[in-house]
């Protein structure tokens, strides 16, 4: 049987979740950006009479504004917001098909259907496409549709085949799609403008070539992508998933007020609860606690943890927290404990004898649960590096609980020159003696002492953009004095005053 694959494009992905949620804004011109450390603020989705007024991906949100004098709506875009109502339109469109995935090819706005053994039940693939375009025109969506034998010819068919949008277009297994451009094949960026620079723009000029050369030339990616598009590399959709809600409870033989009863009970479900995630072979992140009196939820508690955990005392202890700042004003016959988040628990290597590093790691994520139970999430914060030019804002406070940002995946941030651990509040100002104007410090004197500098190291040129109101231009040195401290100083390039930023320790 020849597999059969549908892609579903939806272009400008922020701007319709934005306005499924918002109808009232179906008309109002929309425009999202993002933060960049060394940009600024650059545009990255536009409605579409932006777009014909030449404001573009990339532009600098300040030449947006002066492009447009209209009413605009500008909003900050959210890639995990836009990801995760991606993934529940994926789980909603699985009464098309069993199986519907997202293509990871950035940005993240196509779904993927395996039509394999399906079309049957609508008819032919045409009647397929209709019945799909109907259920996203229902909620408000609009899409481009291709269908063809493998995922790459698909998704380059919906995104440069398909010309109008609520249309599709179905590729013969017996024939050669149309004359398609290189970035039909979900190549990055860089080696399609290097592609273009060898005048080589669409897919066909590229299949005429000898197979063997494209490797020495181009690399992996494009012999690759080229296989997958003709299918001689099978690529495997992963479906999305939608998770069984875990959860447990129990009825009581007679209304209670007592908080001990409750308590002997809500450890007995709590027991039975740890038992379904065991084996899932997840542990709890955030656990509800609803109690009831008749139909009527009474009382409701959450608690989280800091990492996937299935010890029952652990968690015990946090709810005893719950109560103990809990007054129970009614009867309570029923009892419900549910798995609100969970993750895959992490495994370590049993030792004979337990290292402190990880006692202390263990103590540590007790606290921040006791902690976080007790204040609240937002009374409980962590230090998150942020990607900035300025040192003073390479760092915000999360909730401690909340996952660590994408942010700390990114290489940039740790192949920067050496930086000390923590910063004063303020710099410090401090006289500098140089050998020449503008050179490195020789001397300097802070804290009623004078220091000779031995070696330093610089200057690290830092600057921001003129958009920010407190934009900087500053050197970096890193300097070891002959006592072998260490001292992070810098000079404003226009002003020529020293300051202190930061020690080594």
């Amino acid at each position: 049987m020849t597999r059969r694959i549908a892609c579903l494009w939806l272009p400008r992905w922020s701007i319709q979740c934005y306005r499924q949620d918002k109808p009232e804004h179906k008309r109002t011109p929309l425009l999202f950006f993002e933060k960049l450390a060394r940009v600024g603020e650059v545009v990255v989705q536009t409605s579409a009479d932006l777009a014909r007024e030449g404001i573009r991906t990339g532009m600098p949100l300040t030449d947006a504004k002066l492009r447009w004098t209209q009413p605009l709506q500008i909003l900050e875009a959210s890639p995990a917001r836009d990801y995760h109502a991606l993934r529940r339109l994926a789980i909603a469109c699985q009464c098309f098909s069993p199986i519907v995935g997202i293509e990871e090819t950035p940005p993240l706005d196509s779904l993927l259907f395996d039509l394999t053994g399906c079309i049957h039940l609508y008819g032919s693939e045409r009647e397929f496409c209709r019945q799909l375009m109907t259920f996203l025109n229902d909620r408000g969506l609009a899409g481009r549709i291709a269908i063809a034998d493998t995922i790459g010819m698909a998704w380059g068919m919906a995104h440069y085949g398909v010309r109008r949008s609520n249309s599709f277009q179905i590729v013969n297994s017996r024939k050669s799609p149309q004359r398609l451009p290189v970035e039909a094949l979900r190549l990055s960026s860089n080696l399609s403008a290097r592609l273009r620079e060898f005048d080589l723009k669409e897919i066909d000029q590229i299949l005429r070539l000898p197979r063997e050369s494209l490797k020495p030339r181009f690399g992996e990616e494009l012999p690759t992508r080229l296989d997958q598009f003709q299918g001689h590399r099978t690529e495997v959709l992963i479906p999305e998933v939608l998770p069984e809600p875990v959860w447990t409870d129990e009825v009581l033989e007679y209304p209670v007020t007592e908080k001990y009863l409750i308590e002997i009970v809500l450890k007995r479900v709590l027991q039975s609860l740890l038992v379904q995630l065991e084996k899932q072979q997840h542990g709890l992140l955030r656990l509800q606690v609803q109690l009831f009196n008749g139909k009527e939820s009474t009382l409701e508690l959450t608690l989280g943890t800091i990492r996937p955990t299935l010890a029952e005392q652990e968690l015990w202890n946090l709810i005893a927290l719950k109560l103990e700042t809990t007054q129970l004003r009614v009867e309570i016959d029923r009892i419900v404990l549910r798995a609100a988040e969970t993750a895959s628990l992490r495994f370590r290597r049993r030792t004979l004898f337990e290292d402190d590093s990880a006692i202390e790691t263990r103590e540590y994520e007790t606290l921040v649960n006791r902690l976080t139970t007790r204040l609240g999430d937002q009374a409980v914060l962590k230090a998150e590096l942020v990607e900035d030019v300025q040192p003073e804002r390479s760092v915000s406070f999360t909730p401690a609980l909340e996952p660590p940002m994408s942010v700390r995946n990114n290489d940039s941030l740790f192949s920067r020159p050496l930086r000390p651990l923590s910063l004063f509040s303020e710099p410090i100002a401090i006289r500098v003696n140089s050998v020449i104007p503008n050179g490195p410090p020789l001397r300097f004197w802070w804290d009623q002492q004078e220091h000779i500098a031995e070696i330093a190291w610089g200057p690290e040129r830092l600057e921001t953009g003129w958009w920010r109101d407190d934009a900087i231009r500053r050197d970096y040195y890193r300097v070891e004095t002959t006592t072998h401290q260490r001292f992070w100083l810098f000079r404003r390039r226009e002003q020529r005053d020293w300051f202190l930023h930061g020690c080594f320790d």
